[in-house]
């Protein structure tokens, strides 16, 4: 039909569609730590609350480093489950005190996407919630000779994994340790389905071991 009137027809512009942005997927993330693996990454070996924290401030830098280099997409929060000799009977270690002193001045931080909680468990309150936790008396000191050694412990971090695995809380587990003693464990996990990452500080891993692709070195630059 023409237009007699003269006034020009309305333009045919299509109609604004919105565009949603997506946001990247958070992944709950648990980190289980063997303490004696991790406190040595602290360059002046102090055993203090600066120590923790800077032992803390260069985990975070490894494992931003390697979650990135996983997948650039994704977002993380990060929970801590740390596991020590932390009760000589049922008395707190000193070890126990010093880092309990530390969670509360610890501060959340960021990096790329990778968000670090305060959120701190510490091995002994076992992750199957059992009546019969907290596990006391891990570290023991022998008469005879004066040392002191740890019990429990690494079976603490197996069972606490492997429970997490089992209740779908995580969609993440990262193990930091040296000992081969997490190995099996980490192997479970991943044979359940699970994404699992072990996370250590040596030169060389054990070449009897298929740590391909499971084993990663920490990095800090």
């Amino acid at each position: 039909m023409s237009n007699s009137g003269g006034t020009p027809p309305p333009s045919r512009i299509p109609p604004r569609t919105s565009r949603k942005l997506r946001m990247p997927t958070m992944h709950r993330t648990a980190v289980y730590i063997d303490w004696d693996t991790a406190r040595r990454l602290d360059p002046k070996r102090e055993n203090s609350t600066d120590g923790i924290a800077r032992t803390f401030e260069r985990l975070q830098f490894a494992i931003s480093i390697i979650l990135r280099r996983r997948d650039r997409q994704s977002a993380y929060r990060i929970y801590w489950r740390i596991y020590h000799g932390w009760h000589q009977g049922k008395t707190k270690t000193a070890d126990r005190v010093m880092f309990e002193t530390y969670t509360r001045s610890a501060r959340s931080r960021t990096i790329d996407k990778v968000s670090f909680s305060t959120d701190f468990t510490f091995s002994g309150e076992l992750a199957c919630s059992s009546r019969r936790s907290p596990i006391f008396d891990t570290l023991r000191i022998d008469r005879n000779t004066g040392t002191s050694s740890q019990k429990m412990v690494d079976t603490m971090l197996a069972c606490d994994l492997l429970q997490d695995v089992r209740a779908r809380e995580y969609s993440l587990h990262i193990v930091v340790a040296n000992d081969d003693d997490a190995v099996p464990a980490v192997f479970t996990a991943e044979a359940w389905n699970a994404r699992v990452i072990l996370l250590h500080s040596r030169e060389q891993t054990n070449s009897c071991l298929q740590l391909d692709g499971i084993a990663e070195r920490m990095e800090f630059a």
